[in-house]
């Protein structure tokens, strides 16, 4: 492995993460740097090789940067270019490590900055970057970079206005050249056409663990690699079982465009379409592929999700129902694309999907899905509503859209109302606590034939830095009316509801 850089790797469990995580080490031809030109180099050439994609080599660029700032620091050097430095480099260490490096990164990041005078220029800069990089749970506001930078107008202030959202045509001059005085992260800008880089996360082991009323408890095995295939696809495979006789094993390579999946998995259903609910279990065999051919930026950014999708199942051992047919989907507010699939970098997205399939039951579905996100502060708003439609007859009952369980009608068992046409919405107000804690309250509604149906409830969040998608959370939802009025249910699961 070059560079003697050895890799991160995070072991997961449901009130949050152990990593095992080694910091990259110092090849034994680099000797310290002592000086803060030499120094920040060192940073400006991590930061390219971030927007570049090459995440191994920024780590050891952030890591051999703090090391060298945090020694020079220590030998007695009081200038404050060199805390500025160390603080830059730590921030850039803890966003792109695993969740365990605030503990290493936060307290020295945050006494290297204290130690700064107010009127500092290299310390106002690394605050700039505080509020760029960390995600808005902890401290992360890009709106405030304008305000941190007020009066400077040199070549680093004006790349982080310009991923903080500002007009790119700053890093140039006037005759369109780019300005001799930027850093490497305007020239990585620059290079990549990119405000701030990809961040697809670190090589992963993970073990999951959640559950839902009716879905029972399950545990699952996880190896994500971000960098396979040439560091051009993440593989992602997992393997699991729950507490109700079910299992998965999955299998997927995605790229930033398109991706591809094998997934063998038994379901053990809770069937409400009489008066008791009958276990069945559903056993399936399903491959993949999909993609985003096309992306428009600009004002109401909209890209297109096209894919196709081969199964066969079947349920209680009866006959295997084999079925062939594409999906899609028309993503409103989507700016980009990530494993294949359209993502949004905004507060808000509308997605208008649909899928099809011919075989022994031929199915088809349509719907639409509309998320915004509200932040004020520290504390984040998000709505949602949503509507899913079975077109056809013949379509399977457990491909009816239903509600319950872990996601919506948070409190009820999984698949409680199932029906051919279903209608969502949904609120939660998010907020954190102290450290990776947070909290949420949220009330959740949804109407099938028989009327509408409604939950509330609370939650605890333990966040991951710079990976939303990684949050665990773990949710109590009463039930507000029906039969089931009164009860209550706790939900687990990695990654927000909606």
């Amino acid at each position: 492995m070059p560079d003697g850089a050895l890799r991160p790797f995070q072991v997961c469990v449901l009130a949050g993460c152990a990593v095992f995580h080694v910091e990259p080490v110092r090849a034994a031809d680099a000797p310290p740097a002592s000086d803060a030109t030499e120094i920040a180099a060192g940073l400006d050439a991590g930061d390219e090789a971030w927007w570049a994609g090459d995440r191994r080599t920024a780590r050891q660029r952030f890591a051999d940067a703090w090391r060298d700032a945090a020694t020079a620091r220590a030998g007695g050097d009081p200038r404050d270019a060199l805390a500025a430095l160390e603080a830059r480099a730590r921030l850039r260490a803890m966003v792109l490590g695993t969740n365990l490096s605030p503990l290493r990164h936060q307290g020295a990041l945050f006494r290297a900055l204290d130690s700064c005078p107010p009127d500092s220029v290299a310390c106002r800069l690394a605050e700039a970057e505080l509020a760029l990089l960390l995600p808005a749970g902890f401290g992360g506001d890009p709106a405030a970079v304008t305000g941190i930078l007020e009066g400077l107008d040199d070549g680093p202030a004006r790349a982080r206005r310009v991923a903080a959202g500002a007009d790119p045509a700053l890093l140039r001059t006037p005759t369109g050249e780019p300005r001799p005085d930027l850093d490497g992260m305007g020239r990585a800008m620059l290079a990549t056409r990119k405000r701030l880089p990809d961040n697809p996360g670190t090589r992963q082991l993970a073990v999951g663990l959640g559950g839902a009323p009716g879905a029972g408890i399950a545990a699952t095995v996880r190896w994500v690699d971000p960098d396979a295939a040439g560091r051009a696809w993440t593989w992602d495979s997992q393997v699991g079982a729950d507490t109700r006789g079910g299992g998965t094993l999955a299998s997927s390579l995605a790229g930033r465009v398109a991706g591809g999946s094998v997934l063998v998995t038994r379901t053990v259903l809770d069937d409400w379409r009489t008066d008791v609910p009958v276990r069945r279990p559903l056993e399936a065999l399903r491959m993949a592929a999909w993609g985003v051919p096309w992306v428009r930026p600009g004002t109401v950014p909209v890209a297109l999700e096209l894919g196709v999708d081969a199964r066969t199942e079947r349920v209680d051992g009866e006959d295997w129902v084999r079925a062939l047919g594409p999906g899609g989907a028309v993503v409103l507010g989507a700016d980009g694309a990530r494993g294949g699939h359209a993502m949004r970098r905004g507060p808000w997205q509308v997605r208008l999907h649909g899928e099809a399939a011919l075989g022994d039951l031929p199915h088809a579905r349509a719907g639409a899905d509309a998320r915004v996100r509200l932040r004020a502060g520290a504390t984040t708003v998000a709505f949602r509503a949503a509507g899913d439609a079975v077109l056809l007859d013949t379509s399977p009952w457990w491909r009816w859209p239903a509600l319950g369980g872990a996601s919506v009608l948070r409190g009820q068992p999984a698949g409680r109302w199932r029906d051919r046409h279903v209608l969502v919405a949904q609120a939660e107000l998010r907020r954190p606590l102290a450290g990776p804690l947070g909290i949420a309250l949220f009330q959740d509604v949804g109407r099938v034939s028989d009327g509408w149906h409604a939950t509330a409830g609370a939650g605890l969040r333990v966040y991951v830095p710079g990976m939303e998608a990684a949050t665990t959370r773990l949710d109590a939802g009463w039930v507000l009316d029906g039969p089931d009025r009164g009860t209550w249910g706790l939900v687990a699961g990695v990654g927000e509801a909606f």
